[in-house]
């Protein structure tokens, strides 16, 4: 008991109890996962997701606006109490934060104009685009690689929407990125009927909370807290007011623990 006390007062659940405030890392140029509503109000996803977590926490929320190469970094240094970010988790990084359940499971691939998709062996060498200081360049060509195809050549712009238009535009040959936020790009998009997919490229992704190692306390209240929100339908209505999808491949159930 008198560790666990001890242990508890190191959590930063107890640091944000005390404080009365959460700070969550958002990246704020990522539509529709959080972006600047008016040059000012930040929305999306996301930030509704953060405000469910307050919420519940009864505490008040405070949005750390990062950039995709700080987030691991805010997290480390605890200039964050968690980080929901289209925060994918990975081998690399779990060897340097803890990560939540997953909240949102996706695929990255590569879209394309339909009259330029061909065999796989095409896609050698050709420029395509993608977020900067993200994890889809890796995780792909590390797909080509398990299947020994030559890989693509990846140009990083500063977000998704540039690199979206570099390939709206011609100037690469595809766009690289998580289908979920591809597909806010494309729903509304005179020209969708012109793109598709390339086929043979899926990579999965899995959309977590981040937080610091070894702080198994605040981690499973993070879990306790994203079980909740899926069971009380509240996830449902806030995937479908960023999504507006009917497609339900992405609302799978949380992952669960056996008692």
């Amino acid at each position: 008991m008198f560790m666990k006390k001890i242990f508890s007062q190191k959590s930063s659940l107890n640091s944000v109890k005390r404080a009365n405030t959460i700070n969550i890392g958002v990246v704020d140029n990522s539509p529709p996962m959080c972006f600047s509503e008016d040059g000012n109000k930040l929305v999306g996803f996301d930030v509704d997701l953060a405000k469910s977590i307050a919420k519940r926490l009864n505490v008040s929320l405070n949005l750390q606006p990062l950039k995709n190469k700080e987030r691991i970094e805010y997290i480390l240094t605890n200039k964050i109490d968690a980080c929901i970010a289209k925060l994918n988790h990975t081998k690399a990084r779990d060897n340097l934060i803890d990560f939540s359940v997953s909240y949102l499971q996706d695929c990255k691939k590569i879209l394309m104009y339909k009259e330029n998709i061909g065999p796989i062996s095409e896609l050698a060498g050709k420029d395509i685009a993608y977020t900067i200081d993200t994890s889809t360049a890796m995780e792909i060509e590390n797909f080509f690689e398990e299947h020994n195809w030559v890989k693509p050549n990846f140009i990083a712009y500063c977000s998704d929407e540039q690199a979206y238009n570099a390939m709206k535009h011609k100037l690469v040959a595809g766009y690289a990125s998580d289908e979920i936020i591809i597909n806010h790009f494309i729903n509304g998009e005179a020209e969708r009927g012109n793109f598709q997919y390339h086929p043979e490229v899926c990579c999965y992704s899995y959309f977590c909370v981040g937080v610091s190692e070894n702080d198994s306390e605040w981690l499973n209240e993070i879990n306790n807290i994203l079980l909740e929100i899926y069971d009380s339908g509240e996830y449902e209505e806030i995937f479908y007011k960023w999504f507006k999808s009917q497609d339900k491949k992405f609302l799978k159930p949380f992952e669960r623990w056996s008692n």
